[in-house]
């Protein structure tokens, strides 16, 4: 002002709006004022004069920086279709009292609605890698994002038999085996399959989806005697590898 001795008062705006309450030489900014045009009125008063006024240039609200994380966002749990995975959120620096978002990702893609701290691991997860991205969130701050490390879920199990369409054969016949492969989950069973004779491999036989998890070899011919005759599936990208118990071929004179 243009005197001395003159008192001052303050009357804040947000937007064209007076703020109740505000008129201190100093305004918090709030939340429900970002975007908004924020300014302020001053009044002079002096005894003997006419009151003066005065605007300020208006500024926008805008947020704060945006949080920070110090330690990333961890994943707890079995990994395991079946099983659920907890997401521990980090700390954060630039706000005492941070409120999170949760999104899972698979392979780096979010996964649709898993947005919360918990996940449960789904058929899709098997052997592959899942993470979770975390967003806090705070009173006129900047988001703050971080993404835990991946964790790698197991592959599916899988149960294989062994069954001889012939326990007891000449020796001038050829044995045959049926394999089965199957999960608990449905999936249908692709790769390799080998039979074995003891210890000694005899036939491998590939396994195509259109089979459904079961395969017919013939085996070589196998000397006079007792065999005891297994197969092992060599599992695949999302199918763990499994073994049958043997079964006895008989074959004689």
């Amino acid at each position: 002002w243009d005197l001395d001795g003159v008192t001052t008062t303050y009357q804040w705006y947000v937007g064209t709006s007076k703020v109740s309450g505000a008129t201190a030489g100093l305004y918090r900014v709030q939340a429900k004022d970002l975007g908004k045009d924020i300014y302020v009125k001053a009044a002079g008063t002096k005894p003997g004069y006419d009151t003066g006024t005065a605007a300020s240039n208006t500024i926008r609200a805008v947020a704060g920086d945006a949080l920070a994380v110090i330690s990333s966002p961890k994943i707890t749990g079995t990994r395991a279709v079946g099983h659920t995975l907890t997401a521990s959120p980090g700390s954060w620096a630039g706000s005492s009292t941070p409120t999170y978002t949760y999104q899972w990702l698979r392979g780096g893609a979010a996964i649709t609605g898993a947005t919360k701290s918990t996940y449960t691991l789904s058929v899709a997860d098997a052997a592959r890698q899942v993470s979770v991205r975390v967003t806090a969130h705070a009173t006129a701050m900047a988001d703050g994002t971080a993404t835990s490390a991946a964790v790698v879920i197991a592959k599916l199990g899988t149960h294989t038999k062994l069954a001889l369409v012939t326990a007891k054969i000449r020796r001038t016949a050829y044995p045959k085996a049926t394999v089965t492969v199957g999960d608990s989950y449905g999936v249908r069973p692709t790769g390799t399959v080998r039979v074995y004779s003891g210890s000694r491999l005899v036939k491998s036989a590939t396994l195509r989806a259109s089979q459904n998890g079961k395969v017919t070899v013939t085996l070589p011919k196998q000397a006079v005697g007792r065999h005891a005759i297994s197969a092992r599936y060599l599992g695949n990208w999302q199918l763990a590898a499994s073994r049958s118990t043997s079964a006895t071929l008989t074959v004689v004179r």
